[in-house]
């Protein structure tokens, strides 16, 4: 990965976006914080190029159906809690990102893996601050939204036991807190921003194509003003019926046309058709 990142740079990519994950197999906590000692390693490595960002994300909030993780959660250490469509909907409408992850694995509870996002999160976002990599308003806006969904994941957490509609009625009350809980509250805003020049450049080239395609335009143009283009009715070609054997016309057989695997219809082996 690393000599991917360097002749990425080498040659001229203006932004390399890194994006690490929390919740795969084998994963414990203690193995999900190294994130941050190793993308230190890489800001030494290549000289705290402002190019080069990393962030974190956890796996979710789904197992995605058909994948391996999904259909055969035992052998990658994955215990799924929600299986319907209809248990994956009530979960989409939980208060928080922790209500809506769909599993937990052999090495950390679905607590565990909210709550070392979180950690990874603030490590990065200091680290990057540190190195030069952002400026202190991200850094700040990050840590106080960092700071503010852990604090409404707990104040959530305690609502688990209260009785309905009390719950519901609290809920509401946190409801703007949650949603900054939801939401990207692990980068600023415009990190994930590609910045781009502004207008078009142009180019001999471009220049070369536009006047060869503008003369014909044009008369397109005209005629689709006229009502005169694309007037035409397609009249495909249909392939003859009578099958051909290895390009020898089949004899002494009925003409019907090929079925499953190249058989045609009556006894004999499978055999190759191709049209006359």
């Amino acid at each position: 990965m690393e000599q991917t990142l360097e002749a990425a740079l080498a040659a001229g990519c203006e932004k390399v976006d890194l994006f690490f994950m929390v919740g795969l197999s084998g994963q414990t906590p203690a193995l999900a914080m190294e994130t941050i000692p190793y993308c230190r390693h890489l800001v030494e490595r290549f000289g705290a190029d402002r190019r080069l960002q990393f962030y974190v994300a956890p796996l979710g909030p789904f197992l995605d159906p058909g994948s391996r993780a999904y259909e055969q959660p035992e052998t990658l250490g994955y215990h799924r809690l929600l299986t319907t469509l209809a248990e994956h909907r009530a979960a989409l409408l939980g208060p928080t990102w922790q209500d809506m992850l769909s599993y937990e694995t052999d090495w950390m509870t679905r607590e565990q893996i909210v709550a070392t996002t979180y950690s990874v999160g603030r490590g990065l976002n200091d680290l990057k601050h540190e190195c030069g990599l952002i400026d202190r308003a991200t850094h700040d806006t990050v840590d106080a939204h960092l700071s503010s969904a852990v604090r409404t994941l707990a104040e959530v957490a305690l609502l688990t036991n209260v009785p309905e509609p009390e719950r519901r009625r609290r809920l509401q009350l946190l409801k703007s807190a949650s949603e900054v809980a939801n939401s990207s509250s692990l980068v600023g805003e415009d990190e994930l921003k590609w910045k781009t020049p502004r207008g078009i450049r142009l180019s001999i080239g471009l220049c070369r194509h536009i006047a060869a395609a503008l003369p014909r335009e044009l008369l397109h143009g005209i005629d689709r003003y006229r009502g005169s283009y694309d007037q035409a009715v397609a009249a495909p070609e249909l392939l003859p019926t009578r099958p051909v054997l290895l390009g020898i016309p089949v004899l002494g057989r009925p003409h019907a046309p090929a079925v499953g695997a190249g058989r045609p219809s009556g006894t004999g082996p499978p055999a190759l058709f191709t049209p006359t």
